[in-house]
């Protein structure tokens, strides 16, 4: 008499998942990067903008009394800071980086991590921080262990 095989069974090999892909990635060139930065600084200004038109339109005529009490570069680095936060943790990509066709990922290719994001983010602020990529890849790259990679094909 055959052995009953059970249909529900798990398979006895070893389960091989997918990569992400990170060695099929191609890294952004570096005129890909420095149109991202253009046009994200746009953003960035256009979302400071946004900013103050929603404190007159909340605060009215006392908006530009409480704006004088917050530090003008304070202001600005929290701009900052949520306009990459929100848009490389919610779609991997800012506007910039739509525009060239290239995303953020973490080394193997995966879609970066919020905590990734922030650190990558928090390192834009270090003092000339965007000399770095003259060496290579920028600091904000290599101390968040992210990659910027194309997604269309050159």
């Amino acid at each position: 008499m055959e052995p009953q095989i059970n249909p529900y069974q798990p398979p006895a090999g070893e389960l091989v998942l997918p990569k992400h892909g990170g060695a099929d990635l191609v890294d952004a060139s570096r005129g890909q990067r420095f149109g991202t930065f253009v046009v994200d600084y746009i953003g960035f200004i256009s979302l400071g903008v946004l900013v103050g038109v929603a404190f007159a339109m909340v605060l009215g005529e006392r908006s530009e009394e409480v704006l004088k009490q917050i530090p003008d570069f304070l202001l600005g680095l929290l701009i900052y800071f949520a306009y990459y936060m929100i848009f490389e943790v919610w779609l991997g990509r800012t506007p910039g980086k739509f525009v060239f066709g290239t995303r953020v990922v973490d080394q193997s290719g995966a879609k970066a991590s919020a905590r990734q994001v922030a650190v990558r983010t928090l390192c834009r602020f270090i003092p000339f921080e965007a000399f770095s990529f003259l060496g290579g890849e920028g600091w904000h790259d290599s101390i968040s262990k992210t990659r910027v990679v194309r997604t269309k094909a050159p």
